[in-house]
């Protein structure tokens, strides 16, 4: 969970998980948030960030950046396979394959994970309007993002949970992500990535500016 506060005070809770753990397939991973508008004493129900054409895939690791009142800029590795991305479950001592986990990027079926975005100006409001939009065309990784730590075990954690969105004073977002290919990921090789927003849409600029 990311926690941010805009230029007014208003809060903003951004997380990104499964309504039931137990079947990720029926119930993907997606990225939600919440915001307060009186410094947390109340929260706004869980409002779900991304909105893929078929409302399944996956999306996992999600950092945001707000500047103004309902300026946000949401980014996070998505995969248009549903399942469980992480691969093993359990504890350090007793792992087991999870429930529809995916494959590891060198075996077949291994999903393809890009980068995305999803801004809006007025997510403070009872219906927020989300432009979303893939942020890099080329792969950025194969097969499983492990989400759990130290307890990967044998899922792929190459990316880490490295991602994170900045805006700049002419509020374009930049975005630094972990990134391999799959001949990287046989020999535990990442590299750092950056994309930068050079036009379209844009919020608000840091109130630093």
């Amino acid at each position: 969970m990311t926690l941010a506060i805009d230029s007014r005070g208003n809060y903003y809770a951004l997380f990104d998980g499964t309504k039931n753990d137990n079947d990720p397939r029926k119930f993907p991973y997606h990225v939600y948030m919440v915001v307060s508008k009186d410094h947390g004493k109340h929260w706004s129900k869980p409002m779900q960030i991304d909105h893929d054409r078929n409302r399944r895939g996956t999306h996992e690791l999600a950092d945001f950046v707000v500047t103004s009142p309902g300026n946000v800029d949401v980014v996070w590795y998505g995969t248009t396979r549903t399942g469980e991305p992480n691969g093993v479950c359990g504890t350090v001592a007793n792992q087991t394959p999870c429930k529809d986990g995916f494959p590891p990027f060198n075996k077949k079926g291994a999903p393809a994970w890009h980068v995305f975005m999803a801004q809006s100006r007025n997510a403070l409001s009872a219906h927020p309007r989300w432009v979303q939009v893939m942020a890099n065309p080329a792969v950025t990784h194969y097969g499983r993002l492990c989400s759990n730590g130290i307890v990967c075990g044998s899922s792929d954690r190459t990316l880490l949970d490295y991602i994170s969105v900045v805006v700049d004073c002419r509020g374009f977002a930049h975005i630094v992500y972990g990134s391999n290919t799959k001949k990287q990921d046989k020999h535990g090789v990442s590299y750092v990535r950056i994309s930068n927003q050079v036009g379209g849409s844009r919020i608000a600029r840091p109130l630093s500016c």
